[in-house]
C-alpha cells in the first residue's frame, strides 16, 4: 500500500465523522423519528448534536490549540482541541445506538452487533484523525470524553419516553 492509498482509506473513515455528513444523517434521523411519532426524541436528537457541535466550535476558539504541523491532509480550521470528529462520533453514533437498542430491545444479536459496529467505527474515526496528522492523541481522547457527555445527556433525557 502506498501513501496515497493509506491517506484515501483514512480520509474515507474520517468522512464518517465530518460535520456536514453528520448533519445530513441527523436531519434524516429526525425526520424518521418524527414520522414514527417520536417527536420528543427527534427534537432531543437534533438539539443534543447542535449543542455538541456548538461547544466544539466555542472550545476551539477559546483554547486556540494549534494543529500538528505535519498533517497529511488540510484541516477545516487551524485549531485542534478538542477533536470535533471524535466528539461528534461518540455523541452521534452513541445516540444512534441508543435509538436502535430502544426500538428493538429484545434482539440480543442486534444489541451486540450495533454496539460492536458503532464502537469500532468511533475508534476508527479517532484513529483516522491522529493518523492523518490533524490531531494530537489528547485532542481525540478529550473529544471522546466531551462526546460521551452529550450522549449521556441524550440517553438520560430520552430514557423515559
Amino acid at each position: 500500500m502506498d501513501l496515497d492509498q493509506i491517506v484515501l482509506f483514512w480520509t474515507s473513515v474520517s468522512f464518517l465523522g465530518y460535520w456536514k455528513f453528520i448533519a445530513i444523517l441527523t436531519l434524516l434521523i429526525m425526520a424518521a423519528l418524527y414520522r414514527w411519532g417520536s417527536r420528543r426524541d427527534a427534537l432531543l436528537f437534533g438539539a443534543s448534536l447542535l449543542l455538541a457541535e456548538s461547544i466544539t466550535f466555542l472550545a476551539k476558539i477559546f483554547f486556540r490549540h494549534p494543529r500538528p504541523l505535519d498533517g497529511l491532509v488540510p484541516a477545516d480550521d487551524p485549531y485542534s482541541f478538542p477533536s470535533g470528529h471524535a466528539m461528534i462520533a461518540v455523541a452521534f453514533y452513541g445516540m444512534v445506538a441508543t435509538l436502535i437498542l430502544r426500538r428493538w430491545p429484545q434482539k440480543k444479536w442486534l444489541r451486540v452487533g450495533v454496539v460492536s459496529a458503532l464502537g469500532a467505527l468511533v475508534m476508527l474515526l479517532g484513529a483516522s484523525r491522529i493518523i492523518l496528522g490533524v490531531h494530537y492523541p489528547e485532542d481525540v481522547l478529550l473529544g471522546y470524553a466531551f462526546g460521551a457527555v452529550f450522549w449521556v445527556i441524550f440517553y438520560s433525557a430520552t430514557r423515559y419516553t
